[in-house]
């Protein structure tokens, strides 16, 4: 399984608009992205769908996030990666 984070920041000029995960070999996919207070703003079960740094539908203020992937392989093991990322205008 090879699994990589594409981390970039949201913005209208067509350059590092999203963050996104991208791999092969992965079975099950969900990604889950939370602001500092523990609230969930971004949900995806698709790994084609990137979080474009709304809340609510409205640009993110600038901050630090927190996110979680689970992912599986074909033979179902299981992985779990966490961390931040900051968004920035």
């Amino acid at each position: 399984m090879v699994f990589i984070f594409q981390i970039s920041s949201p913005r209208t000029e067509g350059l590092n608009d999203n963050f996104q995960v991208k791999g092969y070999g992965i079975n099950t996919y969900k990604m889950e992205i939370f602001d500092r207070w523990g609230v969930k703003v971004f949900n995806s079960e698709d790994i084609t769908v990137a979080w474009d740094g709304s809340m609510k539908g409205k640009v993110a203020k600038d901050n630090t996030f927190v996110y979680k992937v689970v992912v599986t392989d074909k033979n179902n093991n299981k992985k779990e990666y966490t961390g931040h990322v900051s968004l920035m205008k």
